[in-house]
């Protein structure tokens, strides 16, 4: 019998934390990597030095999650080197989140 768990790693912003993720819609699943990529690259344009960052930047008390975790050689670090930049999110129901203004 097939799981129904999705095979990306997820999360979603819980409503109650909503007024500190600007830009982030709560209830909306969205790649867990992605998410996270996006948050770090916000941090950092903030001006919060690389060694200031946290471990975990989607707080589990946060935000919910579902769906496998990657396994270690397929987690990317943000900045991965290919040029391209940050990604915008797809959330599985949405197209994209609209980028913050600079």
């Amino acid at each position: 019998m097939p799981s129904s768990k999705p095979a990306l790693r997820e999360a979603r912003l819980r409503p109650e934390f909503a007024g500190k993720y600007v830009g982030i819609e709560p209830g909306v699943w969205f790649s867990a990597a992605g998410l996270a990529e996006k948050l770090i690259t916000r941090l950092l344009r903030e001006g919060v030095s690389d060694e200031e960052l946290p471990q975990r930047v989607l707080d589990p008390t946060h935000f919910e999650f579902r769906g496998e975790k990657a396994p270690p050689a397929a987690r990317t670090q943000p900045g991965s080197g290919d040029g391209s930049g940050p990604k915008t999110i797809s959330p599985v129901s949405r197209t994209s989140i609209p980028p913050q203004p600079a």
